[in-house]
């Protein structure tokens, strides 16, 4: 996914074009399905449902992460550029773990059962 262009014309500031992913609304019994706690290794982190349709990321020892829907089982971290999070479906539709895609590398979590 291209996250950004510049070009040079000729002008003081180069001119930067960033890509907005657009948020897609999704139900309450939608977002449902992601609730869990994920182990990257020995670290647990947990989703869990602010509200009626806000997904949260509590990892341990930083801040809670808001979720926004951008694709089918991806989401974008709100407020925090180039990092997204995508949901593992398996054929039953039902959540297996997730991929956290950072600028560093794609780091990936098993749902704890």
């Amino acid at each position: 996914d291209i996250a950004s262009a510049e070009a040079e014309l000729n002008v003081k500031d180069p001119v930067i074009f960033s890509r907005t992913a657009k948020p897609i609304p999704l139900a309450k019994e939608t977002l449902q399905k992601y609730i869990g706690v994920y182990l990257f290794g020995s670290m647990e982190a947990t989703v869990h449902l602010k509200g009626e349709d806000q997904l949260m990321l509590d990892v341990p020892g930083q801040t809670d992460y808001t979720l926004v829907p951008v694709e089918k089982d991806k989401f974008n971290l709100k407020d925090v550029k180039g990092f997204t999070i995508e949901f593992n479906v398996n054929e039953r539709g039902e959540v297996t773990g997730l991929t956290s895609v950072q600028p560093n590398g794609r780091f990936k979590a098993d749902k704890k059962k």
